[in-house]
């Protein structure tokens, strides 16, 4: 009887750690390298971040053999699948990411984060966010559920502006918001779209402060690499990661024209904790000098496309046609 009260004990004290212990994840790259600050989603819903070594542990209660997880990192092509029972019971799963069609990848594997910067900088030459009095005009086009509406739109960014404190603090700021929208258009999106308007301006006005020598991001130490280059090696690709900014984990890829030596586009994967929310910005951008007085320049979106889907909600957002004015508008 002792020996049966001992094994049921031993057996418990299995089944315990068992539920208690972590599952297992790693990102690499086709190199088999590890693919730092990748974005692991269960469900469509994001949950975790890799390391710098590619590796993240989730708790196994979190976990089911049904469920799909996902691997997202800026510059690689999503690879998601389902647990699978092998998986549960080896407790770990490696995700291999391809990455993005139309880039070579860099094969240095042994170059610093500093020296990567160094790099980028001496490419990228130097710019600045689009942080100042202007308006923008825009067509957009915008899904949100079941809806859709497609238009005009103009937008003001007053960076003196004491009105709409919030919307202020948090970026980007606009107003008034003017449309012109087609006839089927659903009028329930528009409070939406107002709201996805600032987020995706004020989330990209981030990036490319982040990427544009402002050395206050640089306490957070973000991690840069050289992801790859075009087949004709006129463009290089940089990746820069910020693995935890506020409760914003980023993910940065800046794409510089070697000859002129500027960011011609960025792409952004940002995971809010509070929200719980996986978005996604792209940019094309241009360069211009805002004041006469200017000597950095400016880096404005020409084309934008901003969506975030989790397991209840679809949002996509298209600009294009953008024009940026300069003003001196004071309030």
């Amino acid at each position: 009887m002792k020996r049966i009260a001992t094994l049921l004990i031993f057996t418990l004290a299995i089944a315990f750690n068992a539920v208690g212990q972590d599952f297992n994840i790693r990102v690499v790259n086709e190199m088999r390298m590890p693919i730092s600050y990748a974005i692991i989603t269960i469900e469509g819903v994001p949950r975790a971040v890799t390391d710098i070594d590619g590796v993240v542990n989730i708790d196994f209660r979190r976990i089911r053999p049904e469920y799909k997880l996902a691997a997202h990192a800026v510059g690689y092509q999503t690879f998601e699948q389902e647990v699978g029972t092998e998986a549960m019971q080896s407790g770990e799963i490696e995700y291999v990411l391809k990455i993005n069609d139309g880039i070579i990848a860099d094969t240095n594997v042994d170059r610093t984060s500093d020296q990567a910067r160094a790099m980028f900088e001496e490419c990228a030459g130097e710019s600045t966010a689009m942080d100042f009095n202007c308006k923008m005009k825009a067509h957009f086009d915008f899904d949100y559920m079941k809806f859709h509406s497609e238009g005009t739109i103009e937008a003001e960014n007053l960076v003196d502006s004491k009105e709409l404190a919030y919307f202020r603090s948090e970026g980007w700021f606009h107003l008034p918001i003017q449309r012109n929208a087609t006839e089927d258009s659903a009028q329930s999106t528009f409070h939406k779209l107002d709201e996805s308007l600032h987020y995706a301006l004020s989330e990209l006005n981030f990036a490319v402060a982040a990427i544009g020598h402002n050395r206050h991001f640089y306490k957070y130490r973000p991690d840069y690499a050289l992801l790859g280059q075009s087949t004709d090696g006129q463009t290089q690709y940089y990746r820069i990661s910020f693995p935890m900014l506020a409760s914003k984990a980023t993910q940065i890829i800046a794409t510089v024209d070697v000859a002129t030596k500027s960011v011609t586009a960025v792409s952004t994967i940002i995971y809010d904790r509070n929200t719980s929310i996986l978005k996604q910005i792209d940019a094309d951008l241009c360069a211009f000098l805002p004041t006469k007085k200017s000597k950095i320049p400016a880096l404005c979106p020409t084309r934008l496309t901003y969506d975030y889907k989790t397991k209840y909600a679809d949002l996509d957002l298209l600009l294009d046609q953008i024009e940026i004015t300069p003003t001196e508008k004071k309030r």
